[in-house]
């Protein structure tokens, strides 16, 4: 693992080398609590590897936690490591990012180790961008516990309209962002989850990666006997709000109690949030009546998710977002009103004939 490579630095600095050209799997939104695999490929530190281009080296500094030079060996071996990685803007624009997923590489060399790396993705959206955060146990699956076992035996367990359901909101130009509460070394079965989910020839679109960056047993310590999992996704959601100018987040999908807690710990509408129990049944936070579910609620995606740019303005950016709005006002949704004019003009000469006729009759009986 990454962290443990850091840890048998002898020195307090390391090189992290981010590249921009080499192609994996992993899936990261660029913080470094977002990072949802790390595969080390050793090498010897003596071979020569080729530098890609692109790249940037960016000083990483490792501080101890305890800083008293007298500590026992006992003491020492307690000693923790914080990491943490944060590029400003100007580093940020040497990466050459483009808008969408961007694949990159983070590299550490140790004198004994050799080069570790680990790739994952960037993702740059523009500022006025509205996201959907989605639970994935529980919501994207039937249930918590069969969700983890079921898909490494082969076996589909995701709820029913899932994928044409995400599949259209991510049509009207939404933004979707995956958000669970397991340990990051389950972030491989996550996302070949994610990617096996097909209805339909539909898929699930594609988006960041968010998990725990934790062990198992403390992911499951945190969900099973604190049994608060939502203080993860709160902080971790905050992050990435602090990122925009304005609140970003428009909808929440999730299965428990907790994911509502944390959908409206970051300003989410009840209007807009959304839990499905096992049996599928689609709950509605705001209306407790309302029954649906996924396949149900895709036949009007356009009324909860209504299209960010009108397709006959197209996509030109945050001023056509103002007109959006059209889509949820009941002017939009109602019939036209029919054309009567040619009706209303043969009325009025009807009518002013028929006038004409009464007051021809009235002189006559006077």
């Amino acid at each position: 693992m990454l962290q443990n490579i850091i840890k048998t630095e002898v020195t307090n600095e390391t090189r992290i080398h981010i590249h921009s050209d080499n192609k994996d799997e992993i899936i990261s939104t660029g913080s470094d609590t977002d990072i949802s695999e790390q595969e080390c490929l050793r090498t010897d530190s003596n071979s020569p590897h080729p530098q890609p281009t692109n790249s940037l080296t960016v000083q990483h500094s490792i501080t101890n936690t305890t800083t008293n030079d007298t500590q026992s060996p006992t003491d020492k071996k307690k000693d923790r490591f914080k990491k943490s990685l944060r590029l400003t803007s100007e580093e940020i624009s040497k990466l050459g990012l483009h808008e969408g997923s961007n694949e990159v590489t983070f590299s550490v060399t140790t004198q004994y180790q050799g080069t570790c790396r680990c790739t994952s993705h960037i993702y740059l959206w523009k500022s006025h961008e509205k996201i959907i955060i989605s639970d994935i146990d529980g919501t994207i699956t039937k249930s918590d516990v069969l969700g983890h076992i079921f898909p490494i035996l082969g076996l589909e367990w995701s709820q029913s309209g899932v994928a044409e359901l995400f599949t259209r909101i991510n049509n009207n130009s939404y933004k979707f962002v995956y958000l669970s509460a397991r340990a990051i070394g389950q972030s491989r079965g996550t996302k070949e989850l994610l990617k096996s989910i097909k209805q339909g020839g539909l898929e699930l679109p594609d988006g960041p990666l968010l998990l725990n960056p934790t062990s198992l047993i403390s992911a499951l310590h945190r969900e099973v006997v604190n049994k608060n999992p939502q203080e993860f996704k709160i902080s971790c959601l905050k992050d990435i709000a602090a990122l925009f100018p304005s609140n970003p987040f428009y909808a929440g999908f999730g299965n428990k109690i907790t994911d509502v807690y944390a959908y409206k710990a970051l300003n989410i509408p009840d209007s807009h949030i959304f839990t499905i129990n096992p049996q599928g049944h689609l709950r509605h936070e705001l209306i407790q009546t309302f029954n649906s579910t996924y396949s149900r609620l895709s036949d009007i995606a356009d009324h909860f998710f209504p299209p960010l740019y009108p397709k006959e303005m197209g996509n030109r950016g945050r001023d056509d977002q103002e007109t959006s709005s059209e889509f949820s006002n009941p002017i939009f949704w109602r019939q036209p009103l029919p054309d009567i004019s040619g009706e209303a003009k043969i009325l009025l000469e009807t009518t002013s004939k028929d006038v004409k006729t009464k007051a021809k009759d009235s002189k006559q009986k006077r």
